[in-house]
């Protein structure tokens, strides 16, 4: 009989050392603790019993019965506490609650029965030999129940029930294997207390031996934990599967981005981040050149031809590069309508690098017609080609390329320009020249010269603000080159706001000075600035802030800022036109507009342009400038002639029934304070009276 609780003793001991590493990293480190106290307190219980069996002594049996109750009220303890962790509700208030409830109840219980001469359970304990049981001699007791033990029994029997509540539990969350397992431990701890008490009552005697409850209670938890490792170990194949087939997603859905990213979604040709990467690549000895291509007035051809048409060509175009050019390296698109063509070879062009510049092959499938819809159609082609050098990388190569090809689109249709050391000595002349003039306007390089305008009597009616710039090293920079450099830099916005409360400080001047100065200020207004929705509040803002009236004001746009974004630009106009502002139309009749834009304008004046005043000299030129100025009084606008020069020029114009005239005949662009001077010289030396 004592080997069962020796066995049952080396078991426990080894399950709670073997179950030690598990209580410190572990997911479930806390039923881990539980196991290891359950164990203990098992193996202390199983020793002292087998001990208590083969004492010599009275007095050493006393001594074993206090640790057998100790090792009792503890292994009940971590049983409960087993249990609550291994069902997973030990974190319920509750729960929490009732165990510490019972922990404390049970350690008050041992300390009572450590204050005891033989333990909690006996009582006149008595030696009365040895006797045999299960082929072993043990120690034959004889003793009284105490009746203290009562507590032990109903504690051991609140753990049975909180036992049976958590089987329950486990059932109901489909563990069935782990509910069958504990409730066959319950089973069989009842038996055993039940031949206990039958056996102390002097009823049987035969008594189940205590240490079997605790050996099947070992196995059934190493059963059960078994089984949640084969549980685990299966789900984590699983998700271990699972994971390498979410990284394979992953990998493919990363490849496919990355493809995708060097794609362009219309043609499926390699994009601008494509063509990047292949140029930065190691290029070796083979000489290479880099061909921007460019489809000239794309954005008419798409509002003539809608969106879809358009597309086709574009895939049309992309099929084309690659026929009329084989040798490519790549072939890319990288913006809207532009592609570019990596190569060793020219192909379906000629190109004469000593001039800069080239033309398409007759035999070009390029710049073959298209076919939009039911119907063809010729495109036209602007390309800028740069020989790539070894210390190029992209950003250097896609940037002369691209110059190269402002160029050609600058230079009319089917244009080919070619990026040479001439060339790269122009844009770095532009770049010195934005850098310039960035630092004229923030240092008030920039200064405004005043032309008149005069009416047929040689009366001043006004003048127009136009804007200078005296470089400190060039000279005077004519405004056809410094406009568009800019309008390309991003400055023309800043330039037109300098321009506008330059124009407000000089009427205040002339307001203090009382200048004696007729008429309104023209200020030219471009583009960039109308594209703005907040155009109209700025030039508003400004005049509130000089304290000048709008009735002073006269903007000048040119047709070109008609072209995009018409309602826009209407509206604005409307607004400044309402609060007092004149608004003119600059270089009438060398835009692209058609009457029906101009006539839905807030308009007050045309200005004729200098180009057809040259042409007086012929009968066309005669009939075509006084059909202008008809045009311009059938819309009941003043109409404003430039660049009158020669004294026959004011004549003829009068005689077509011009009244405003503005230019070198009368006087040049001056600044403003000579303009005073030559405005009363001007004025006194007039005609009292001309027809």
């Amino acid at each position: 009989m004592t080997s069962i609780y020796y066995a049952g003793f080396a078991i426990a001991l080894f399950a709670a050392l073997q179950s030690l590493p598990l209580t410190l990293n572990n997911q479930r480190k806390h039923v881990y603790r539980a196991y290891v106290f359950l164990c203990a307190f098992s193996a202390l219980f199983l020793f002292s019993t087998a001990q208590f069996l083969t004492a010599d002594t009275l007095e050493q049996a006393a001594f074993l019965t206090k640790w057998q109750a100790f090792g009792s009220i503890g292994f009940i303890t971590s049983f409960a506490w087993l249990m609550a962790n291994y069902t997973g509700n030990q974190f319920q208030a509750g729960v929490r609650v009732g165990l510490i409830s019972y922990t404390l109840a049970c350690f008050a219980l041992l300390f009572y029965a450590l204050s005891l001469p033989y333990g909690l359970f006996i009582e006149n304990l008595q030696i009365l030999g040895e006797t045999q049981v299960l082929g072993a001699d043990v120690v034959r007791y004889r003793f009284d129940p105490r009746p203290e033990s009562i507590l032990f029994q109903l504690l051991a029997i609140a753990g049975l029930i909180w036992g049976a509540w958590c089987c329950l539990l486990l059932r109901r969350k489909d563990n069935r294997f782990a509910a069958l397992l504990f409730a066959s431990y319950l089973v069989l701890l009842l038996f055993t207390y039940a031949s206990q008490i039958l056996y102390s009552l002097n009823i049987t005697s035969a008594v189940l031996p205590g240490g079997t409850s605790y050996l099947w209670l070992f196995i059934v938890i190493s059963l059960c934990f078994g089984r949640d490792h084969q549980s685990l170990v299966s789900e984590l194949k699983y998700n271990s599967r699972e994971l390498s087939a979410e990284v394979e997603r992953r990998r493919q859905a990363e490849l496919q981005a990355k493809q995708q990213s060097l794609t362009d979604d219309l043609t499926g040709l390699p994009n601008r981040l494509a063509l990047s990467t292949a140029l930065n690549s190691p290029r070796g000895d083979e000489k290479q050149h880099l061909l921007l291509i460019q489809v000239d007035r794309f954005r008419e051809i798409k509002r003539v031809f809608s969106e879809s048409n358009c597309d086709n060509i574009l895939l049309q175009v992309g099929e084309r590069l690659k026929q009329d050019m084989p040798s490519n390296q790549q072939v890319a698109r990288i913006s809207e309508y532009c592609f570019a063509v990596l190569s060793s070879k020219d192909e379906a062009y000629s190109l004469d690098r000593s001039i800069g510049s080239g033309r398409w092959n007759d035999d070009c499938k390029l710049t073959a017609p298209y076919l939009a819809g039911y119907q063809y159609v010729e495109i036209t082609f602007s390309a800028g080609i740069v020989d790539i050098q070894a210390d190029d990388n992209a950003q250097t190569a896609l940037y002369k390329a691209e110059h190269a090809l402002e160029k050609a689109s600058s230079q009319g249709a089917n244009a080919i320009v070619y990026f040479s050391e001439q060339f790269a000595q122009e844009i770095a002349r532009q770049q010195r020249l934005e850098e310039d003039l960035k630092l004229a306007l923030e240092q008030d390089g920039l200064a405004l010269h005043y032309q008149p305008l005069i009416d047929r009597h040689r009366k001043i009616h006004g003048a127009e603000a136009l804007l200078r710039w005296q470089h400190p090293e060039l000279g005077m920079i004519p405004p056809g080159i410094f406009i568009p450099l800019a309008e390309r830099s991003g400055l023309m916005t800043a330039i037109g706001e300098w321009v506008f409360e330059e124009v407000c400080r000089q009427i205040l001047a002339w307001q203090k000075s009382e200048t004696p100065f007729r008429g309104r200020l023209s200020l030219n207004v471009s583009p960039w600035q109308l594209q703005s929705e907040e155009f109209s509040d700025r030039v508003l803002a400004i005049l509130a802030r000089y304290g000048v009236l709008p009735q002073w004001l006269t903007l000048e746009l040119t047709e070109s800022a008609l072209v995009d974004n018409f309602e826009l630009t209407r509206k604005q106009l409307e607004r400044l036109r309402q609060e007092g502002i004149k608004i003119a139309l600059d270089d009438f009749g060398t835009g692209f507009s058609s009457l029906a834009y101009i006539s839905h304008l807030p308009l007050d004046t045309l200005k004729i342009d200098k180009t057809f005043v040259d042409d007086l000299d012929s009968e066309r030129g005669r009939n075509l400038l006084a059909s202008m100025v008809e045009i311009g009084n059938a819309l009941q606008l003043k109409v404003v002639v430039e660049g009158v020069e020669t004294e026959e020029q004011f004549q003829t114009l009068q005689a077509l029934g011009c009244k405003h005239y503005q230019g070198y005949l009368f006087c040049r662009p001056m600044p403003p304070d000579e303009l005073l001077g030559w405005a009363q010289s001007f004025e006194q030396s007039a005609p009292a009276n001309t027809q």
